[in-house]
């Protein structure tokens, strides 16, 4: 991995794609400097056997697709809308839960 070189497109891959510990942190570090690019145009077609959590033994990195932050955690979520299946976060996850589970009340 060079100095400060990288696009964010190749430290998505390197996150994605690496065994190795110290240079997943170091993309981290990297793409938390980026601007974050929101997707939540889907937000509408939430619905509870659309999102799903899956629990790992290990640490994960990864890239947010509703809120575009970088993620190193254990839990993933994936978000089954019209474009596809999509990578979520916890946080995005449980946001939207809540939001259809307010909207079920409402009703």
């Amino acid at each position: 991995m060079g100095k400060n070189s990288l696009s964010k497109a190749e430290l998505v891959e390197i996150l994605t794609t690496t065994k190795k510990t110290s240079e997943r942190n170091k993309a981290v570090k990297q793409l938390k400097k980026f601007d974050l690019v929101t997707n939540k145009h889907c937000d509408s077609e939430a619905r509870k056997d659309n999102l799903r959590m899956k629990k790992l033994n290990y640490l994960v990195g990864f890239m947010c697709w509703r809120c575009g932050g970088v993620r190193q955690t254990n839990i993933k979520c994936y978000f089954n809308t019209r474009e596809g299946q999509k990578t979520i976060c916890y946080t995005c996850c449980r946001g939207l839960l809540d939001f259809i589970e307010v909207e079920q009340l409402r009703k």
